[in-house]
């Protein structure tokens, strides 16, 4: 049976880096995807890399909106003040659909672009009909939307009924 673990990240708040990887080592066999926080001199946010764990290998992944060239437009997705490089969703699909098997599978972090079937959504998908355990971390924002129906970010309404296996959810406490 599947299992979703779901981690809002105002739960793991302090140092979230430290508190993910930490629970992430604990895990005997696991594969991973965690968004890594850039910061400039002035310690201000200006986006993200994306780390396939456990190897570390590191990939450009996410912007700030106002830094993406005009000509460059079609090559992200937009969410808030932030430009997301579609290629690197695509990265972080393929190394986990190839280094699956016996792995449970964390993701660093589901949200509104997977609200909206892009992001991770469609890698989702897929991990879903798998006999995998799957832990996720959400924006606290959408973490009681997604606990009350976890099928919103996985599985269009009208193939809830069909879906099977169920998935047991575990929410992670600090």
């Amino acid at each position: 049976m599947n299992q979703l673990k779901i981690s809002s990240k105002d739960s793991l708040s302090g140092n979230y880096l430290i508190k993910f990887m930490l629970l992430f080592s604990k895990e005997t066999s696991a594969i991973g995807l965690f968004s890594k926080k850039l910061c400039n001199n002035q310690n201000k946010i200006i986006g993200y890399n994306l780390v396939l764990l456990p190897n570390k290998e590191e990939y450009p992944f996410i912007i700030l909106k106002e830094s993406v060239h005009p000509v460059h437009k079609d090559n992200y997705l937009y969410q808030g003040r932030f430009a997301f490089i579609k290629s690197t969703f695509e990265i972080g699909e393929k190394y986990i659909l190839d280094n699956l098997s016996n792995h449970s599978v964390w993701i660093d972090e589901v949200g509104s672009l997977e609200l909206k079937g892009t992001g991770y959504s469609n890698l989702i998908k897929k991990l879903i009909g798998k006999n995998i355990n799957l832990t996720i971390t959400i924006k606290s924002n959408l973490l009681e939307k997604v606990i009350a129906n976890p099928y919103l970010l996985f599985i269009p309404q009208q193939q809830i009924s069909s879906f099977n296996p169920p998935f047991t959810i575990h929410k992670i406490e600090d």
